[in-house]
């Protein structure tokens, strides 16, 4: 099919195969979509036509899943990389990562395939300019989508579920667990009581506020980057923390529901991980963009802008993006310093990022305040401009908001 998305499913099962084939041809009348039994053969399909997704199997003779995303990541960088894993596959996960954009579980439901290509086509559609298709193509490392945390999205469906499943799987990471117990007793939450424990951290904040924390953590945490100024004690994580935090606060006073909030929060609190992808593949360049604002007094967006072409918000939506995140959190990422972008016209967590960015920092006094433009005709259009003095008032932001 002419200009169809092309997709290859890779799988030496060769009844999978046709198992797969039956179930996903509702799906080849806006796909085309190929099947193949061989990692040889996938490659030489490879070389022969544009593919823009593959999705494989793990374990197959000769070269095995990992190998192979490992080959086509090299060879092939502009071809979105799946892998299909089963539990006992999980020490050849981990050889995957870097190479591979997502996991699919086996068996996997028509439905996620679905969904998990849909979003993936629809986040390469999106990379309207050249400057960010030829970007993304040079990036060695995106981080996987962290197993700990599909193992909470897992359990949060099953209804059994206790509090004491969620501690074994997170205590697995003894950093993570400090984390969350540490980010549970900060300044943003405001708990009455000292926590202490895991147990206290989930039964104060809720399951759903755990398991965004520990996408961000492990998120963060696999990216190492060097000791910019920017991320010197934390400033990048607290500076998140803080965007979520009043984010969240903007949807509660707009009566949104508590699901609602809760993505405002994860809105706010993966921002700007772009950063940390910009930092940890190429740190060279991106001291240079860090010096070019500080010694200059260069917004750092145009500053990232002029030394890579594109900047943290087009970084941090792709892999976002990639990892399947729900829509309104991608295009908060892609578009929180740019949201006139949207064709959105409801106030959105797109919205309360850009609003809770441009208020943390002139809570703390940024030095670079100056270069952070409130959007307020736009805010004013979607009705809610007239109410950014109330919030900074709820928020005890107490200097005054200068509105752009």
């Amino acid at each position: 099919m002419k200009d169809s998305p092309c997709i290859l499913f890779v799988d030496d099962d060769k009844d999978s195969l046709y198992a797969l084939q039956r179930e996903l041809r509702p799906l080849e009348d806006k796909w085309e979509i190929l099947y193949i039994s061989r990692p040889s053969e996938a490659i030489s399909t490879l070389e022969s036509r544009k593919i823009d997704i593959i999705i494989s199997d793990m374990r197959m003779p000769f070269m095995n899943g990992s190998e192979l995303l490992n080959y086509v990541m090299f060879r092939f960088p502009e071809t979105i990389r799946f892998i299909l894993s089963s539990f006992a596959d999980q020490d050849l996960v981990i050889k995957c990562i870097g190479s591979t954009h997502q996991y699919l579980a086996k068996p996997c439901k028509l439905e996620v395939i679905e969904n998990t290509i849909t979003q993936a086509i629809k986040t390469r559609q999106s990379m309207k300019r050249e400057a960010l298709s030829r970007f993304v193509a040079k990036i060695g490392h995106f981080p996987r989508i962290p197993p700990m945390y599909v193992k909470m999205i897992e359990k949060v469906q099953d209804p059994n579920v206790k509090t004491v499943d969620f501690i074994k799987i997170i205590e697995l990471d003894p950093i993570v667990s400090a984390k969350i117990i540490c980010t549970a007793n900060s300044s943003y939450f405001k708990l009455p009581d000292n926590i202490a424990t895991l147990e206290a951290a989930i039964q104060h904040l809720g399951i759903d506020m755990i398991k965004h924390l520990v996408l961000a953590l492990k998120a963060f945490d696999a990216l190492k980057v060097p000791d910019f100024y920017s991320f010197k004690d934390d400033k990048l994580w607290n500076h998140s923390l803080e965007v979520a935090n009043i984010s969240q606060k903007l949807f509660q006073l707009e009566g949104f529901s508590a699901v609602e909030q809760q993505t405002a929060f994860i809105s706010g609190l993966l921002h700007d991980i772009g950063k940390q992808v910009l930092a940890s593949n190429f740190p060279d360049e991106y001291g240079e963009a860090v010096e070019l604002s500080l010694d200059t007094e260069l917004d750092s967006l145009i500053a990232e802008q002029g030394c890579f072409e594109v900047n943290h918000a087009d970084v941090g939506g792709y892999l976002l993006a990639l990892w399947g995140l729900p829509d309104p959190i991608v295009e908060a990422i892609f578009l929180h310093h740019s949201p006139r972008s949207s064709s959105n016209q409801n106030f959105s967590p797109l919205y309360a990022v850009h609003v809770a960015n441009y208020l943390a920092h002139r809570r703390n006094r940024s030095a670079h305040i100056e270069n952070f433009i409130l959007d307020v005709d736009l805010l004013n259009n979607i009705g809610v401009g007239n109410r950014i003095e109330k919030w900074a008032t709820e928020l005890d932001i107490c200097e005054s908001v200068a509105l752009s």
